[in-house]
């Protein structure tokens, strides 16, 4: 059996399928309220974040990174949330 190395990418890309489902902002704000009461400084979600919810998130001083598959991870100050 051959052994095959792969990239970063290359693994999350086979590990994780592409999400189609859009988040509601509500669905947003609950899961970082929950994370930042759990002592966390970010969240990451496989979804849709649409323009409407990461503008709002932006406005509110919320950062936002967007990675392949459909993964986007959002941070903020640790007395934000």
């Amino acid at each position: 059996m051959e052994t095959k190395h792969l990239s970063a990418k290359e693994a999350m890309e086979l590990a994780v399928q592409k999400r189609e489902k859009e988040l509601s902002l509500d669905v947003i704000m609950e899961s970082i309220r929950e994370r930042a009461l759990n002592g966390f400084d970010y969240w990451m979600t496989f979804g849709v974040v649409t323009e409407k919810e990461e503008k709002f998130l932006r406005d509110n001083r919320y950062r936002i990174s967007r990675f392949g598959n459909g993964c986007v991870q959002v941070y903020w100050k640790p007395k934000q949330a």
